[in-house]
């Protein structure tokens, strides 16, 4: 074989395994958050708002982003570094180039709608809001897509939606809050079961999980929990005791709600013994088996 016939062979065998490993890409999850598949930021930026913003991931996401050629733009002033680590500034962008993305994505897709700030942030200005209200409502209309959005400001979601003329529910779209502990479980659930927030599937994310939980999830369409992952090198994750799991998985079988365990997290606790996990509890094949729950709503056919 000829030093040019070698040289051709050798291209073409790269092709190969690089088209393998582009299907290979698109056979995946887009995100490394189990209970979604792809994520989208068109207004990434937040602010701390109780005590379960301690440890954010976004917060140190954002901070790395910011520092690396491609995304630094979209992050930058955003967070800033402190002797406690990266915290939210306050500031939060737009970015255009996002905006659309969703109506691109062929394939129907669960979307998990700014996984890096707060869609309902006080600072989010109303047309920012309601461009993105338009996406979405658009992309479910065409590309048959399901948006995941929460708020740890249900108060503010509601202002928004009633500015912006939203008095019914929108298809494809599941309004959810955040409530790591029963305190704001009873401040913010309320939002979504009173009809102050036009949903099709009010949801909740217990994670992560701070301190038990017992309350009746009767009316909610689905609930995610989980311990807590430690991102950050001055704090030690806050424990998570395995009998809250088995608590709120008790009443969602109960209410029929599905429920999805998402991780364990880094400091799970069974019994008053520490239960071992690794990479933030995140295998379920690691977990205790009655606690291997991942459950969807029935409006996902995880198509």
């Amino acid at each position: 074989m000829s030093a040019a016939d070698s040289d051709r062979c050798r291209v073409a065998a790269f092709r190969k395994a690089r088209a393998r490993r582009r299907q290979g890409r698109e056979a995946r999850r887009y995100t490394a958050i189990a209970w979604t598949e792809r994520t989208w930021n068109p207004i990434p930026g937040c602010s701390l708002v109780s005590g379960e913003c301690r440890d954010c991931y976004a917060m140190k996401m954002a901070w790395r982003l910011s520092r690396i050629g491609r995304t630094a733009e979209k992050y930058r002033g955003l967070t800033r570094m402190t002797k406690a680590g990266a915290v939210w500034t306050g500031k939060q962008t737009l970015w255009e180039d996002e905006l659309a993305k969703p109506l691109r994505w062929r394939k129907p897709t669960l979307i998990f709608v700014n996984s890096m700030g707060d869609t309902a942030y006080e600072q989010t200005p109303v047309d920012w809001f309601a461009r993105i209200l338009e996406v979405m409502t658009e992309a479910h209309a065409r590309r048959g897509h399901l948006f995941q959005c929460l708020t740890k400001r249900p108060q503010n979601l509601a202002r928004l939606l009633d500015l912006v003329g939203v008095h019914e529910p929108l298809p494809g779209i599941w309004w959810g809050v955040s409530a790591g502990n029963q305190k704001h479980w009873d401040e913010r659930v309320p939002w979504l079961l009173d009809g102050a927030i036009p949903n099709c599937l009010p949801w909740v994310s217990v994670e992560p999980q701070l301190g038990p939980i017992d309350r009746d999830p009767v009316g909610l369409g689905w609930i995610v929990g989980g311990g807590e992952h430690q991102t950050n090198r001055h704090h030690q994750a806050r424990g998570f005791d395995l009998a809250w799991a088995y608590r709120l998985i008790d009443r969602c079988q109960a209410a029929e709600v599905p429920v999805f365990i998402k991780q364990l997290g880094d400091n799970a606790w069974r019994a008053g013994q520490r239960f071992p996990t690794a990479r933030a509890g995140a295998n379920p094949a690691e977990w205790p088996e009655d606690l291997r729950i991942r459950q969807y709503p029935a409006a996902w056919s995880g198509t």
